[in-house]
């Protein structure tokens, strides 16, 4: 199936958390959301290490799907990356 293991890195501001952004092993930066878009729980969940991420094939090859998991394995949420 492929894929690879992702990271989310969060960007902190005066406010708390201002952005998350997709980071490959090699640290390259593969999408970056603005935290609203995931929502305060998600990334509180993120910000404590709770949250899994993988980044698959979409099928055709157009595109990418980010999967985001919790620590038993349920997906939390997925997002199509072009």
């Amino acid at each position: 199936m492929g894929g690879v293991d992702v990271w989310c890195r969060l960007e902190v501001g005066k406010g708390g958390v201002v952005r998350v952004q997709v980071m490959h092993p090699s640290g390259e930066i593969l999408a970056s959301f603005p935290s609203e878009h995931f929502g305060e729980a998600l990334v509180g969940k993120m910000k404590a290490g709770q949250v899994r991420a993988r980044l698959l094939p979409e099928p055709g090859g157009k595109a990418q799907v980010l999967v985001l998991r919790d620590e038993a394995g349920r997906v939390m949420r997925e997002e199509r990356i072009p």
